[in-house]
Formats: C-alpha cells, structure tokens, sequence
C-alpha cells in the first residue's frame, strides 16, 4: 500500500512538472519534491505551489527540508485545494514572501507556521479555518490592518460570526482591528502580543460588541475585551459600569496607572501580563480572586491585596514586585514583612519575585504552588523543620537558588512532600543542620532579647537567632557555640564581638 502510493506520488509530481514546463517556459521550476502527502513545486518567480490531499507536515524551526531549503526565495505561496492544514513553522523566516493564498479546505494554520516573515503584505484566511496556532503571524510587520474579506485591509478574514483563536496572535505591526456586524465572538488570545494595536473599530449595528476611544467593550459596556497594546496613555480608570474584565484584557499595554472599579470580583488569567510601565494599580474592594499570572511582569515595587480577595490561583504576580502587603481586614491571608502567607501563617502563598536571600519563618508547614516561582534575586533560603509540603513548581525558575539551609536532618528532609516541577530547589547544595550539629539549639521568631547566662549549659552547639533579636547578653551562650543568623544582625554582631563562628542563613 505504502509502495503504491508513494508511486502515485512520484507520478503527480512528473505531471506537475511537465504542466509547469507546458504552461509557462518562462516560469521554469526550480526545485520540487514531496513533503508527506503533499507535492510543493518552486518556480524561478518566487512562487511556491503545495498541492495534494491532507494535513501539512510540520518542521522545526531551522529546518531545511523541503521548500525551507529554498525559503530565501519564496515570494508568493499558493496553496492548492485539498491541502487540509499548514504544518508548524511552515513558512517560518520566509522574509521575502509577499502573499499567500489559502484554499477553504484549510481548518488549522500550526504554531509561527508565517513567524517573521516580514515582507507578507496580504493575506485573506477563509472562513473554514478555526485553529490559529501560537504566534502564526508574529512579527509579520507587513500586516497593519485587519477586517473582513473586501474591507481593503491586508489581513482579510472570512469569519463572519466568530474569530477563530490567536488569529491575530504576534502581528506586532497590526494597528487597526475592523469587526464586521455580523460578528458575536472573539477567541482565546486573540489579540495576544499585538503590541503595535491602537484601535479597534465596530459597526453601531453590531449586537455584541461597542467601542469607546478605540478600546472594545461588550455591547452593553459591562465586559471590558481589550484594551491595545499600542495605544499611547499612560493613566486609564477603568469605566465604573464595567465588571468583568477579559483574560489578557490589559496584556502588554503601555499603562503605569490603572484604577480597576468597584464590581469586578475577578482579574483574571493574563489580564494584566506584560505591562511593564505599571506602578499602580488600585484594586477594588469587591475583588474576590486573582488569577494565574493577571499581574505577571509588571513595573510596580508594592502590591496591596484587598479585604475581599479569598482565592489566589498559579503564578498570579511579579515582575518588579519587592512587597506583597494584605488589607488587614482580609480573613484568608496575611503578610509578614512583605511576604505573603493564610492568615493561620501556616502557609507561605507568595513570594515577591524581586526579594534577597529568605528564612521562612518558624511554624509554616506548607509552600504553595508558585510561591517562590521565577525569583531570580535570592541565592540562599532557610528552610525550618515545620515545613511538610513543597508545592507544585513552587521554585520553578528561581535559577540562582544555590543553597538551602534546612533545619532538620536528611531523613527529615526526605519526609517532605514535594510535588514536582522544584527543579530549581532540589539542584541547589542542601545542607541539613542537624546532621552538621547535632545540637542545634531554634530560638522562636518572636524573640527579641536574650538574657545573660539563658542558654548556658544547654550543651548546644550552634543556635539559630532570628533576626528580630535587637540585644544579646554577652555570656547569654557558652564559648564556642556557632551562630546562625541574618547578614547585618545582632546575631551577626554578638558573634563577631565574641569570637564564635557565624553562619548566614540569608
């Protein structure tokens, strides 16, 4: 059967070589072969024809297989009907083509499968396509405008009721949005990293959705759907009749302020990701959740989390934070020195991305799923004896992590609960304390001052001070006693003035 069709395949491509030589000599053909199923034919015009019937095979980006190893001389790409997808990277760096027309037998386009080809000027995708993969046109910074198919823009659609996901996704070019009245739906991630995006444009007879200063809204102005990243203002209050605001909504806008108003209980996933300019953002009072990464990778030092807010989910904020500070009427979570836990302090919620060196404190017994996730500051964390739980990726990406100091033993160690995705964590050089001092004496955090003669006699070792302790006795330990601490601490001090061996914990 294999044999057979690949003979079928071999025969078309002689006969689409002869019909290319017969129909035009001035067009002679400069490379062709077989990719899957298909036939693809390059001629000396630059124009690339796929033909056959079936899904396009991908390619990895720098591959040269195929017409890729001919990319540099593709200007126009003709796909004939019956090819049913675009494979991934398809055309991927093709800078020099300019057009591309696609058969209504196509339903997906794969993942960058247009990525930075920068002279694509003109481009219609017909209206049974309905999987756009991730970032298929990014950097495509020949396609500055978008509407339906005869609205002269050069990204022609022939969705009429709903756009298909991440159609748009990476046009980093793209400047104007046109939706069509007959238009009810906008998929996932749409408009995603379209950076250069001022204004979106809405018939006054369109049911679903209403635009305001090029900003687009539900229809009844209660949903804010996106706000383009390209526009340049740097304040922006959110309408007050506004109270839902859609994923990625704000994603990379140019904003360093932001008033989110009373009513919208939700910020959700991505919402905020990538605003880089935002140093405030004034959250309201009715927010009860905070989505996976809705205020990822913005500018602001200080975060307040409202009263209201009960569920944090993933990832939900960083890029410049230093401080997470909680309302303190807030009945879920707490914060202790910038720190985020539950308001029980059993658990530590969120770690601010841009924090130094860590001693988690005495009695948490769990780490949550993020928590220290993409914290690139710190180098060393203190980890006590309470903790029983290491959640899912709670360091992923914490890439400078190099030691951890663990209060208890290796077996104690191998006892906790660690989910996967710690990678960062479980690389680091683990040094368990009480194998390397086998009486080491834990003061409680709320210690502030150590009395002469407290702990002479007790046979300890080493001590860990917490950093809270202001005065230390001179004789309050017996000669010889290692101290661990904080860098810059009485702890720090005492042992210095005494001669003992000090060990940083931060």
């Amino acid at each position: 059967m294999k044999t057979a069709k690949r003979l079928i395949l071999a025969l078309l491509l002689c006969i689409a070589l002869l019909a290319g030589v017969h129909s035009a000599a001035y067009a002679e053909t400069v490379a062709s072969g077989t990719w899957g199923d298909l036939i693809w034919v390059l001629d000396e015009t630059g124009t690339l024809t796929i033909s056959g019937e079936g899904d396009m095979n991908g390619f990895t980006y720098n591959s040269t297989d195929a017409w890729r190893g001919n990319k540099e001389d593709i200007q126009s790409v003709v796909i004939q009907p019956g090819v049913t997808d675009i494979g991934e990277n398809a055309f991927y760096r093709c800078s020099g083509l300019t057009s591309v027309t696609i058969p209504d037998s196509v339903t997906s386009i794969g993942d960058y499968a247009f990525s930075n080809c920068s002279g694509l000027t003109s481009v219609t995708i017909p209206s049974s396509v309905t999987s756009i993969g991730s970032n298929a046109f990014y950097n495509c910074s020949g396609l500055t405008s978008a509407g339906p198919i005869g609205s002269g823009c050069n990204y022609e659609f022939g969705w009429t009721t709903k756009i298909s996901d991440r159609a748009f996704s990476g046009c980093s070019n793209l400047r104007d949005v046109y939706l069509p009245d007959t238009m009810t739906d906008i998929g996932a991630r749409t408009f995603y990293n379209c950076t250069s995006l001022t204004a979106f444009h809405v018939g006054d007879n369109n049911a679903a959705f209403s635009t305001s200063d090029g900003i687009l809204f539900s229809k009844d102005g209660h949903t804010l759907i996106r706000y383009p990243s390209g526009k340049n203002e740097s304040e922006y209050t959110i309408p007050d009749d506004v109270n839902t605001l859609a994923a990625d909504a704000f994603q990379a806008a140019k904003l360093s302020w932001v008033k989110v108003p009373e009513g919208v209980k939700v910020l959700p996933a991505f919402c905020f990701v990538g605003c880089t300019n935002l140093q405030t953002i004034i959250l309201p009072d009715s927010l009860t959740t905070l989505q996976n990464e809705c205020l990822w990778r913005i500018a602001t030092s200080e975060l307040t989390i409202p009263a209201g807010v009960t569920g944090v989910e993933g990832h939900f904020a960083g890029g410049g934070l230093v401080n997470i500070y909680v309302d303190a009427n807030n009945t879920a979570f707490t914060s202790v020195d910038g720190v985020m836990f539950s308001k029980d302090l059993k658990t530590l919620i969120a770690f601010p991305e841009r924090r130094p060196n860590y001693v988690i404190p005495e009695g948490t017994e769990a780490i949550r799923s993020h928590a220290f996730a993409f914290s690139n500051i710190f180098s060393t964390i203190y980890i006590p004896l309470s903790v029983k739980e290491i959640g899912y990726y709670s360091f992923y990406n914490s890439g400078n992590l190099s030691d951890v100091y663990y209060e208890g033993s290796s077996s104690d160690w191998e006892n906790i609960a660690i989910d996967t995705g710690n990678d960062s964590l479980l690389h680091a050089r683990l040094h368990c304390l009480r194998d390397e001092y086998k009486n080491l004496l834990v003061l409680p955090d709320n210690l502030t001052r150590i009395e002469s003669q407290a702990f002479v006699g007790t046979g300890a070792d080493a001590v860990r001070i917490p950093k809270g302790v202001t005065e230390i006795a001179p004789d309050a330990f017996d000669s010889g006693i290692t101290i661990l601490g904080d860098p810059g601490s009485a702890a720090e001090r005492f042992a210095e003035a005494r001669g003992f061996s000090f060990l940083p914990l931060s």
